[in-house]
């Protein structure tokens, strides 16, 4: 039996040698380096392994899935916004604008809510630089009571009961609207504008043009009248005025 013949062996595999890289941190290595070649090498395995030389970042983070599926991560950031500081500042300036609004509408509309209410009469005086000018604080003849005091030497008294009395008169029989602080001038004006509006005489001006004279030249400037001028107004005081209905004594 002839022999059968041997196979042909086959071909042997042949591995190309590794390209040749012009960049000198690929080229081969020597085996054998010397030292100031290692230690360039070792700077230089250092400063490939430092973050800076990487272009990635490796970040761990949660995020919301709708569907099942991840959000799409979007390429700007996302900011956390802070809703409890941002109600809490739209609060304060919803209520600045507020108390700004109402002052506007109370210094621009005044007088109207003024008069909203309806007219209000102002507080009468009871009192004028001191001087009770109730009727009650009056007695039932204002002449009578004028010339006992006169007589007795109690001018000042006497002038101060003739002075109250017109006033009391003007402002219950005349409506004079004689208010709390007014003066003795005040009061004069009042009557003034209360004759050329008719609401008062002008023999009752008269009276208190009189009486406020004789007071204010006896109390404030020590010159006091004679018992003529003074028993004159008393008389042109009665003319108009009278004992006063309901006045005690």
């Amino acid at each position: 039996v002839a022999a059968a013949p041997a196979p042909a062996s086959a071909p042997a595999l042949k591995c190309a040698p590794p390209a040749v890289v012009d960049d000198p941190h690929h080229a081969p290595r020597n085996a054998h380096p010397g030292p100031e070649q290692a230690r360039i090498r070792a700077q230089l395995d250092a400063l490939y392994r430092a973050d800076d030389m990487r272009n990635y970042e490796c970040a761990l983070g949660w995020h919301l899935k709708k569907d099942g599926k991840p959000h799409k991560k979007s390429e700007t950031p996302d900011i956390p916004f802070d809703w409890p500081n941002f109600a809490a500042a739209l609060k304060v300036m919803i209520i600045a604008a507020a108390i700004v609004a109402v002052g506007w509408l109370l210094h621009r509309y005044f007088d109207a809510f003024a008069r909203f209410g309806g007219p209000r009469l102002p507080a009468m005086a009871t009192e004028v630089g001191g001087l009770d000018i109730r009727a009650e604080s009056l007695p039932a003849d204002v002449g009578a009571a004028a010339r006992a005091l006169w007589a007795e030497g109690r001018r000042r008294a006497a002038l101060a009961l003739l002075y109250r009395a017109t006033l009391s008169r003007l402002v219950t029989e005349d409506r004079l609207a004689v208010r709390q602080g007014d003066t003795e001038g005040d009061c004069l004006r009042l009557a003034r504008q209360a004759e050329q509006a008719g609401r008062t005489s002008r023999a009752r001006l008269d009276v208190a043009l009189t009486a406020t004279t004789l007071w204010l030249e006896g109390a404030y400037a020590d010159r006091w009248p004679d018992q003529g001028r003074m028993f004159d107004a008393i008389a042109a005081w009665e003319a108009q005025y009278g004992p006063a209905s309901g006045a005690r004594s």
